[in-house]
């Protein structure tokens, strides 16, 4: 589900930063800083990195499904979880191309201000699991850019966070059988 969530956003900046900015190739690509040496790819350079920092659930909904605990057929389901993504675009462009790499991030930044969800009915093609996206800038101090990174094990990179809301799984488990409705005078 995540990975489905993380493609598509990818799939749209790409559309749109080939578009504006007259592009040949992707820009934005999902993957990791670095690679499993430690280094940052050099398959990569010249491009905004797109890569998941953390994943946490969203409690603020947890009750408010209105088919959470839903019983189908006498039996009940799980109930959904919601997770929110914080999602890194990190512009990954060497000395001459670093005013390049602040233009790609600019627009990241100008294509969510425009396009904050994406839902069923203004984006058919949204993976058919996923109900509804919402992209919002995650506001971080000095301090807290500085932890991230070197969480990451990285140099600085201009970079921006979002938060992805409201991914919704639902694993279909089974969790009890209920059984059915007797009338009361065939009890016997």
């Amino acid at each position: 589900m995540i990975e489905k969530a993380l493609s598509y956003i990818t799939k749209r900046l790409n559309e749109h930063l080939n578009l504006q900015l007259k592009l040949n190739e992707d820009i934005v690509v999902l993957s990791n800083l670095l690679n499993e040496n430690g280094k940052v790819s050099s398959s990569n350079e010249n491009k905004v990195f797109m890569t998941l920092v953390n994943i946490e659930q969203d409690i603020t909904l947890k009750n408010f499904h209105p088919h959470s605990g839903d019983t189908h057929q006498g039996f009940q389901k799980d109930t959904l979880l919601d997770i929110n993504c914080y999602i890194l675009f990190a512009a990954n462009f060497h000395e001459s191309n670093y005013r390049i790499g602040l233009r790609f991030i600019s627009s990241i930044i100008q294509y969510f201000e425009a396009n904050p969800s994406f839902s069923k009915q203004g984006s058919p093609s949204l993976p058919h699991d996923i109900e509804k996206l919402t992209v919002e800038l995650s506001n971080q101090s000095v301090e807290q850019v500085n932890h991230l990174w070197s969480a990451l094990g990285c140099k600085y990179m201009p970079s921006i966070l979002y938060k992805v809301r409201l991914i919704t799984i639902n694993n279909n488990i089974i969790v009890e059988q209920i059984p059915g409705i007797k009338p009361i005078g065939d009890e016997f």
